[in-house]
């Protein structure tokens, strides 16, 4: 803007006090280096001219209001009186003792006066090395002699004063200005939220001293937010039989993988010889009971899954054997002869997702030559109709919107073992719990929901296993859905398997390097090879189908900068292919050890305040440096783990009853939904084009609380609502 015209045209109705304040806390920015700076300019001049302004609260009046912002109005602490018959100041007592108060006395005491200003809903406010300016006016000897500054986004304790003034000396009585600047820190950038400002008054003596305020400015830049410009998708949690989303509806695909114990029913409820049990192509079982090498006792099978609602279910089965399937309401011996099916009517109070009726099935007897197998569970809903949905039609209701969706869990990507495209899990296996969710379901799911697909290729996957797999992805997702596709998950982090192999690989092969560069450079090998492989499945289609993320690690831009720049090496890129999206899971939440908790476990409000900290600090930050980055490699920042991430990490915190209580009380709450609306428009602001929310449903306990939901049927969930505001734009 034009400073000086902007400057003439605020002042003209101001008196020389206010004139003097306004111009020096412009003038301020001349020549300055701060980026808010070049574009700062006056958003609120406050003007107390009028009839005792102190008593007739609050007082809104205002010389300058930037188009888009507001203010409540000048307003007294319940502790400050106003000091009555005075015009055209803000004029108010303070009550001390003989001794001068200090600081944290006026703090605690509440001797402030107090704005609060906003943006509009869409809007932002960048204060970030915005100009303060204010006026004052002692109007008795033993009056405070000076002033500080504070705002709700550092805090109101006695240590987060955003500004101090010099003490004056008693014998000055003639109005006094002071103007400053905020913290020219990325924390103060996009601020959405009310900002309440407080100027406390301090050093004062004896009762009732008046002192007044004459003028107030702040200024900054207003910005409109595109809440429709950050694309939000999601991860699904892994399908276990403890899920609390139930995805499939066939609730028998949520199986646990089987289990084994006495024939006789003596020992351990799982004596864990499943490894040798023999199976048929699709994990059903050919004999029963049987007896494992150096057992002594021969073995049955059994499984456990839920449902999660009451109602009538059918099982239905094939082959033939001896079997009992027992859960609330219903305990049925079943031999069978062929196909058939069994009824049953599963009865329990306050049944839903989140509390689901346990189902155990037990096998004692079958054979090889007719095996018990293809069973089915289904809500009688279900049946009559042609075609029996693969997916719970609530499931896809809830998920619907979220695109992509990520199948990390999904794929047991981490530690997976699969190295043959033969040994991966299909549709027809008996249970979707063991070795992961197949990809033809992925893909399904994916068409059904209309929604792009984010794969995760194991890590020990042959070249035939990736070239089997993009030819499904390229037959069967429906066109115009986009396929990511990622070499594993997290290659940095060495506490999961694919972190140890990408080390121990990338030293064999690059002794020369530091093992840390050498990690990095293989990661990048590897991840260049699957994309080698997909472009060769799809051809042509390659580049409007694909999109080709590079994973990084959000706390660590040694790493992100050493990948990037691996890619630009022929030897391991000689096609030249490049990331499209640096890939991070920037977390905002504090990590709670044993120490935090010596003088016990905190509570919700103050986990929720870390939070906010943490978030406004450090995750800002990483995204000041991550956005440098992305400009510096022209790729986009995509947080493809996104949300919450408070947790203890030491065994003494997560077994910590009353931390876990608070952790997902705090999870639970409200502000933790506002929360998310703050760091969706951070990581918008920073220039992250793409979070997914981690994760879709996931029931909270003692390692964290990660779903947005905490079972699928859940009502109220403020972190998931915040997702969908964002992607309504609301």
């Amino acid at each position: 803007m034009n400073r000086e015209l902007g400057r003439t045209r605020i002042t003209r109705s101001l008196g020389r006090t206010q004139v003097a304040v306004v111009a020096a806390a412009l003038l301020a920015l001349e020549g300055g280096t701060l980026s808010s700076a070049r574009a700062a300019e006056p958003l609120m001049v406050s003007d107390f001219v009028g009839t005792q302004p102190a008593v007739n609260t609050p007082w809104s009046k205002t010389t300058q209001l930037a188009e888009g912002v507001s203010n409540t109005g000048w307003t007294r602490s319940p502790q400050v009186p106003a000091a009555l018959g005075h015009d055209n100041l803000f004029a108010f007592l303070i009550n001390a003792n003989a001794t001068p108060t200090t600081l944290a006395e006026a703090v605690s005491l509440g001797h402030y006066v107090s704005v609060t200003v906003a943006p509009a809903a869409s809007g932002w406010l960048d204060l970030s090395g915005a100009p303060v300016s204010f006026g004052v006016d002692r109007l008795e000897w033993n009056a405070p002699v000076s002033y500080a500054v504070f705002t709700s986004h550092t805090g109101f304790s006695a240590d987060a004063a955003v500004f101090v003034s010099p003490t004056m000396k008693k014998s000055e009585g003639a109005p006094r200005s002071f103007a400053f600047q905020l913290p020219a820190t990325a924390a103060w950038n996009a601020l959405t939220e009310p900002l309440e400002i407080r100027i406390y008054a301090f050093g004062s003596q004896y009762r009732n001293k008046p002192t007044s305020l004459t003028s107030f400015s702040l200024g900054g830049r207003l910005g409109q937010t595109p809440k429709t410009r950050l694309q939000v998708g999601m991860n699904l949690s892994g399908v276990v039989d403890y899920s609390t989303d139930l995805p499939f509806v066939d609730k028998f695909k949520h199986a646990r993988a089987w289990s084994t114990r006495n024939s006789d029913g003596t020992g351990a409820w799982d004596t864990k010889l499943g490894g040798a049990l023999p199976i048929d192509a699709n994990g059903w079982p050919l004999a029963v009971p049987f007896t494992p090498p150096g057992a002594a006792k021969s073995q049955m099978v059994h499984t456990t899954f839920r449902l999660p609602e009451s109602g009538t279910y059918v099982l239905f089965f094939e082959g033939s054997g001896r079997f009992r399937v027992r859960g609330a309401g219903f305990n049925h011996l079943v031999n069978a002869s062929g196909p058939g099916s069994r009824t049953l009517e599963a009865v329990a109070s306050n049944v839903d997702y989140g509390n689901p009726i346990q189902t155990y099935l037990e096998i004692y007897e079958t054979s090889a030559s007719n095996p018990l197998r293809n069973l089915r569970v289904l809500h009688s809903r279900h049946l009559g109709a042609s075609s029996v949905p693969v997916f719970e039609p609530l499931f896809v209701e809830r998920l619907r919107g979220f695109s992509p969706v990520r199948f990390m869990d999904w794929a047991e990507t981490n530690g997976s073992d699969l190295v043959h495209w033969q040994d991966r899990p299909g549709t027809e296996w008996y249970t979707q719990t063991d070795h992961g969710v197949a990809l033809e379901y992925m893909i399904a799911l994916c068409n059904e929901l209309q929604s792009d697909c984010w794969f995760n290729v194991p890590h020990l996957a042959s070249d035939d296993f990736v070239l089997e797999m993009a030819a499904m992805i390229r037959d069967e997702l429906a066109p115009g859905l986009l396929a990511y596709v990622e070499y594993s998950n997290e290659t940095w982090n060495t506490q999961f398997a694919q972190g140890k192999h990408v080390a121990a690989a990338g030293a064999a092969l690059y002794p020369w390097l530091t093992p840390t560069d050498a990690l990095q450079r293989f990661a990048v090998r590897q991840q260049v090879r699957v994309w080698e492989l997909f472009a060769d499945v799809f051809g042509a289609a390659f580049e409007t189908r694909v999109r080709l993320p590079l994973g990084g690690q959000a706390a660590n831009n040694y790493v992100n900068d050493r990948r990037l720049a691996e890619l630009a090496d022929a030897e391991i890129n000689p096609r030249g292919l490049r990331a499209q999206g640096l890939s991070i899971a920037p977390y905002f939440g504090k990590f709670y050890r044993g120490t935090d908790l010596g003088a016990g476990a905190p509570g919700v409000d103050q986990i929720l305040e870390d939070a906010r900290t943490h978030l406004e600090g450090t995750v800002v930050n990483r995204l000041v440096q991550l956005q440098s980055l992305g400009k510096a490699y022209g790729v986009q920042i995509w947080a493809i783990e996104a949300g919450q991430s408070v947790k203890g990490v030491d065994a003494s915190v997560q077994n910590d009853a009353t931390f876990v209580a608070n952790m997902i009380a705090a999870n639970r709450d409200q502000r933790m939904g506002d929360l998310y609306d703050r760091y969706l428009t951070l990581l918008d602001q920073y220039g992250v084009s793409m979070a997914m929310q981690f994760s879709f449903v996931a029931a909270p306990g003692k390692y964290g609380a990660w779903g947005g939901l905490e079972f699928l049927d859940q009502d109220f969930a403020p972190k998931h609502q915040s997702l969908l505001d964002w992607r309504a734009g609301e």
